[in-house]
């Protein structure tokens, strides 16, 4: 490859901090090599509102496209808007890697009008939706995006299975920057001074979106079962999302407004980690989280449902546990491991972790995209 770098044409749900889908792209992002690589961006919600990555992605290169909030009213216009896109940039993209399979069919469809030769879908989960009726329409418009895509990519065995069943697929794996995630004691008594929190308090986090498929109300049920035994528990949700003000409400009803701290998105999530002593995140369905990642780098103890793929273990600190059980029993678990580990700093992680480091994986994708390139 020589002269111009080869310009890789993202389709993300949004920019902003907290998502997964972001995180994976912008980790890997922030180090292929950009006189080889560029990405560029296309996205379909406010992510101009709020803590983003419009400003970095920009710093680095990148250009950046708006569309519409992708509603079934809307997808007319914003085939259209992507259409006169890749019209006005004609022969600038050989590779559209599109990151929502359930609007893979409005970009793919578009990409392939235009001739573009490699056409991505990629899984980041294993489950058409949590509410039923987004899970009937969802289902036909992923066979649709199929139909549209040259490769299939999936974050983990689980996701890939579950979007492309036996059709191959390449795992990418959702990878970070183990080094920003490294407990470091000092950092941990900053941000707990900056937030209020004494050196010995039991701090219970979660990072993520507030909607339906992270389960947030049942977290907050675990809370109120953990402050039942511990007194002076907190709980640190950093993210946002449709369920905030319910989630807000429900703490409210379960008095806990004083220990439940609902942050937004923050641009300090791996500094957020040092100051927890155990993450939690019961969610519906996952492919493969990013956050369970970028916990276990930190050290922490992790507690997700059983509905996470055991793919993501690659330390002692994983915790998978049944949405069976009563929110009492995941309290009980959740302060009788946290009681019972080694010291944070000799909390170790296997060799199987060198795929989820960043600094291992990010030549890998590289090498991928050009050997799809050569194929053509």
């Amino acid at each position: 490859m020589s002269g111009k770098p080869e310009r890789v044409l993202h389709i993300l749900p949004g920019l902003n901090y907290c998502g997964g889908i972001e995180s994976f792209v912008m980790n890997y992002y922030r180090r292929v090599d950009r006189e080889r690589w560029q990405f560029d961006f296309v996205y379909c919600n406010d992510a101009d509102k709020g803590a983003n990555y419009l400003e970095e992605v920009r710093a680095l290169g990148g250009n950046v496209v708006k569309l519409p909030r992708l509603t079934a009213a809307s997808v007319p216009v914003n085939y259209r808007l992507f259409d006169k896109y890749l019209r006005e940039h004609k022969n600038e993209y050989r590779i559209v890697h599109c990151n929502i399979a359930n609007a893979a069919f409005i970009f793919l469809d578009a990409a392939k009008k235009h001739n573009i030769p490699v056409r991505i879908m990629h899984s980041h989960q294993s489950k058409a939706a949590y509410i039923p009726s987004h899970a009937v329409r969802n289902v036909p418009l992923f066979a649709l995006g199929r139909r549209c895509a040259t490769h299939n990519f999936a974050c983990s065995k689980t996701a890939g299975d579950f979007l492309f069943g036996k059709a191959p697929y390449i795992i990418t794996n959702n990878a970070v920057d183990r080094e920003k995630y490294s407990y470091n004691i000092s950092l941990r008594e900053n941000v707990r001074r900056g937030l209020g929190l004494s050196d010995d308090r039991l701090v219970i986090g979660s990072v993520g979106r507030l909607c339906a498929q992270k389960n947030p109300l049942f977290a907050l049920k675990v809370f109120s079962e953990i402050k039942r035994l511990v007194p002076d528990a907190a709980y640190l949700w950093a993210g946002d999302g449709e369920l905030r003000g319910k989630a807000e409400a429900f703490a409210r009803s379960l008095s806990l407004t004083d220990s439940v701290r609902f942050l937004g998105n923050r641009t300090d999530v791996p500094a957020l980690y040092q100051a927890m002593d155990a993450f939690l995140l019961p969610s519906l369905y996952e492919g493969l989280p990013f956050t369970g990642v970028e916990a276990q780098f930190s050290g922490l103890p992790t507690f997700f449902s059983d509905a996470c793929t055991d793919e993501l273990r690659f330390s002692g600190t994983l915790h998978l546990q049944s949405l069976g059980k009563s929110p009492r029993e995941w309290a009980a678990n959740i302060i009788a491991v946290t009681k019972n580990l080694p010291s944070r700093e000799n909390r170790c992680v296997s060799p199987i972790s060198e795929q989820y480091d960043i600094a291992a994986q990010a030549g890998r994708l590289c090498d991928i995209y050009k050997g799809l390139l050569h194929e053509q």
